[in-house]
């Protein structure tokens, strides 16, 4: 009998964490059976130690360590392959659960509001180098797919949602980024709703996936995650994905000097057919000014200085 959920992690390096981790699992008050589903992307320190160490604490335990490192958003896909439960809880191996009635709460919405997805909650930010801490929450109790085209809203040790029985797009392995675009996926069959209440913590340190990473990189991240989106999608959300883009890489030329046109041809072309609107036209000419002012700026500089 499969069961009702997964409790999804990876890990990566994380022997300083992820037993808060386990704990947190651990500590869910919970009627239904659930399956602990770890990938480990094959971690040089102690981390697949510790959780083998704890398996005894959990009926249902499914560890995997990678013999090579897939990264990030690859083992990520791996470790929702391997989820059989009705419903899937996201914890990454840095990250905790501090609600024990988290999982509960968040299964008694979802089985009495078909018309929602998954659900989410606010969580507290520790940032590791300073040791301060924030509370981070979303304003929007309700979270539709073209909210999610703006940026991403959910912080993934928050987020719960529906299992696909059809699977989960592969396309998304090739991306920097994972839990945005699956939420965009996941936003295709249903809204995400906001829970009251702080039910984790999430941590920022020097080894984390994205916010670890200076400014201009997460930028050029959520670019290049954004570059794979398009296409993938029903066309009304693939237009809102290439504005969002432009939007992007118009902060990105700005604030870091972009720039590079080998993103421009596949939002711009969304943008430019000839159904758009003059709106959209606009949008793209007015980018495409930035860029070749840009150029000719940087080229003008680059002959100053050979003189």
């Amino acid at each position: 009998m499969k069961p009702k959920i997964s409790f999804c992690c990876i890990s990566y390096n994380h022997e300083k964490f992820i037993q808060d981790t386990l704990d947190g699992f651990a500590s869910q008050d919970l009627p239904y059976d659930y399956e602990i589903v770890i990938c480990d992307d094959n971690s040089t320190d102690q981390t697949a130690t510790i959780i083998s160490n704890n398996r005894g604490k959990f009926k249902n335990f499914h560890f995997k360590k990678n013999d090579i490192n897939l990264g990030p958003v690859k083992n990520f896909v791996q470790a929702l392959e391997m989820c059989e439960g009705e419903y899937i809880a996201l914890c990454e191996g840095d990250d905790f659960w501090t609600d024990p009635f988290k999982i509960q709460k968040q299964v008694d919405f979802l089985e009495t509001h078909p018309e929602y997805v998954g659900v989410h909650h606010a969580v507290k930010v520790i940032r590791e180098s300073t040791n301060q801490s924030e509370i981070w929450t979303e304003a929007k109790e309700t979270i539709s797919i073209f909210d999610l085209t703006l940026r991403n809203r959910i912080m993934t040790v928050s987020c719960m949602f529906r299992n696909r029985v059809e699977g989960f797009p592969t396309w998304i392995s090739n991306l920097p980024v994972g839990d945005y675009p699956l939420n965009v996926f996941n936003a295709q069959f249903g809204l995400f709703k906001l829970l009251p209440g702080v039910m984790a913590t999430y941590r920022v340190h020097d080894g984390g996936i994205y916010e670890s990473k200076p400014e201009h990189r997460k930028l050029r991240m959520m670019i290049d995650t954004v570059n794979g989106m398009i296409g993938n999608f029903d066309e009304p959300i693939n237009i809102k994905l290439a504005e969002q883009q432009v939007s992007y890489l118009n902060i990105y030329r700005e604030k870091f000097g972009l720039e590079d046109f080998n993103y421009l041809p596949k939002a711009f072309g969304y943008l430019l057919d000839e159904n758009k609107g003059l709106k959209h036209k606009t949008l793209v000419i007015g980018s495409i000014k930035g860029f070749l002012v840009l150029k000719w700026e940087n080229l003008q500089r680059k002959l100053s200085l050979s003189k």
